[in-house]
């Protein structure tokens, strides 16, 4: 025994001490006992024992021991139904995984396949829904977007009727570009199509406005918009403004002279104001195209080619020329129309229309040239028309004597003066040169000759108004033409009544009478020196151009219109001797 307790005896049989894990297993465990969290710090309270402690543990643990068998037979005894409960549910809980367990094979055998047949079934019929819906959520994602272009027709519809032409073209340019970007989506194309189509009405507005009264800073920005649209190019813009401004020239043009009446009644007024109207009108029409397609700078100019810069050139002469020819046309058709009684209106016309041209100068456009030649025929028709109304008037009234039957001396002469009718002085005792300024005094006791008188004189005052140098041959022709046909109508009469008189059976002293009113006539009217057809030739020759004797008698029949006053003198003295 005392070998076997021998610590040297047991290193000499070569086994080793059991550990202190293995004297606590159970010794019906061969394996070792865990070591776990509370086996090491059962282990770590076992070395930190003192020797005595140590000694007693054995003792406390079986003491230990003995309290928990005790309590675990007590509990047994107080909770024996728990544990037959405990038991019995054990039981149906295995019952419960067998059935389990036999549903689990069921199922993955014959339900769970023909679920993932239906679900791929199902995936397959929805797959479209599936579809529709993403593309719903991308739209309702995506709302405002979609609300901003499907509105852009109709913005762009607000803009072009509000007049905001610059963002119209930009929403324009938006759509077609979005377009363009995704040229497969139809709705893009539509809103392109419906956008363009807008942009159409608003270049309809666009070339409206050119016709339409505008200001140089309103037609600029239309061109520039024009422009933008890239429709026309620039020679087709250059037209495009010149025929819309030619449409407005034209109303207004119309305007002044829709009122026919008031031409007639009034054309010094009414050439007043169709001269104001082309003033204003085709100057601004030509200073805006000169800017807007006519610069002038270097680099503008460079911009354009010589062939388009010549053809720009060449419209705006056109659009010039045309209104040049309406002017002229109307101031042949108008002036003629103005009364002699308004004849002073035809300088201050002639005065308006010399500072438009000489405005117009500085555009190049001096049109002064052209008046002459239509105020020279405006003056030559209005005088001429004046000496012949006054010729006329008088030869009505010896018509009318002639038929009433009346003699010289009963309407010729004033009553008073019927047996001494008043003569020229005879020239010796005339003083001075003929008077230009005051007519004959005798030609008093001549009602019907100074009535004549009067109307040649009224004319040539005014005439002085406006006398061009150019037209004193042809108004001498004229005034030699009336006074031809007045005093051979009054010749006419005068033989008429020499011969009635000198076949009368009448009283002597009625055909002397007669005889000396005759002879007064003759002397008034064609006496070289101082008759009244002396007096009226110098009054206009003299008087109103200045040319005086020798030079006044040499354009005496240089347009066909000779006066030989002289030749019908003598045939009233070869009548008047033969009567005697």
């Amino acid at each position: 025994m005392a070998q076997g307790n021998d610590p040297v005896a047991a290193s000499s049989s070569n086994e080793l001490p059991p550990t202190l894990t293995e004297l606590l297993a159970p010794s019906s465990s061969k394996a070792p006992l865990p070591i776990n969290t509370s086996t090491q710090s059962y282990l770590a309270h076992l070395t930190a024992l003192p020797l005595s402690a140590l000694l007693a543990e054995p003792a406390r643990l079986s003491s230990e021991h003995k309290l928990l068998t005790a309590d675990l037979t007590q509990l047994c005894h107080s909770q024996y139904t728990t544990f037959l409960s405990l038991h019995s549910a054990s039981q149906s809980l295995d019952t419960s995984f067998s059935a389990l367990s036999t549903s689990l094979d069921a199922l993955l055998t014959t339900a769970i396949p023909a679920l993932e047949s239906q679900s791929k079934a199902f995936v397959a019929e929805t797959r479209e829904i599936q579809k529709d819906r993403r593309r719903a959520s991308l739209v309702l994602e995506h709302q405002d977007k979609l609300l901003d272009i499907l509105e852009l027709p109709h913005l762009l519809m607000t803009c072009v009727q509000n007049g905001y032409y610059a963002e119209a073209l930009d929403l324009a340019a938006h759509a077609a570009h979005l377009s363009k970007s995704h040229p497969t989506i139809p709705l893009l194309r539509s809103i392109d199509a419906s956008a363009q189509a807008y942009v159409q009405s608003m270049m309809h507005h666009l070339l409206q406005q050119l016709r339409s009264p505008a200001k140089l800073p309103v037609l600029f920005k239309t061109i520039s918009l024009l422009r933008r649209m890239e429709v026309l190019d620039e020679e087709e813009l250059a037209v495009a403004f010149l025929h819309g401004r030619a449409t407005y020239l034209e109303a207004q043009f119309s305007t002044v002279a829709g009122d026919e009446r008031e031409r007639l009644a009034d054309p010094a007024r009414w050439v007043r104001k169709w001269v104001e109207v082309f003033r204003e009108g085709v100057y601004d029409v030509v200073t805006q195209y000169s800017t807007i397609f006519l610069p002038t700078s270097a680099t503008a100019s460079a911009s354009t080619s010589p062939e388009i810069s010549r053809s720009l050139r060449s419209h705006l002469t056109t659009f010039t020329h045309s209104f040049l020819a309406m002017l002229v046309s109307s101031l042949r058709n108008t002036l003629p129309l103005l009364p002699i009684s308004d004849f002073s209106s035809l300088a201050s016309l002639l005065t308006q229309l010399s500072y438009c041209g000489s405005s117009f100068s500085r555009i190049g456009l001096d049109f002064r040239g052209l008046l002459s030649p239509i105020f020279e025929d405006t003056v030559l028709n209005i005088i001429s028309g004046s000496f012949e109304e006054a010729a006329a008037s008088l030869q009505k009234s010896i018509g009318a004597a002639r038929k009433a039957r009346r003699r010289p001396s009963e309407w010729l002469i004033a009553s008073d003066m019927v047996n001494e009718p008043p003569l020229p002085a005879p020239a010796p005792t005339r003083t001075g040169s003929l008077s230009l300024h005051t007519p004959p005094a005798h030609l008093t006791s001549y009602p019907p000759l100074a009535i004549f008188l009067n109307s040649i004189l009224q004319s040539l005052n005014a005439l002085r108004l406006l006398a061009p140098a150019s037209l004193l041959p042809k108004l001498l022709a004229a005034l030699d033409s009336s006074l031809l046909s007045m005093s051979t109508a009054l010749l006419s009469y005068s033989l008429a009544a020499f011969k009635e008189n000198r076949l009368s059976n009448g009283e002597e002293s009625v055909r002397v009478v007669e005889r000396r009113a005759v002879e007064a006539i003759a002397h008034v009217v064609w006496v070289q020196d101082g008759g009244l057809v002396t007096y009226l030739r110098t009054a206009l020759g003299t008087g109103v151009y200045g040319v005086k004797g020798p030079e006044l008698e040499g354009m005496m029949g240089k347009d066909g219109a000779k006066s030989d006053w002289k030749e019908k003198l003598s045939a009233l003295d070869i009548e008047h001797k033969s009567w005697d």
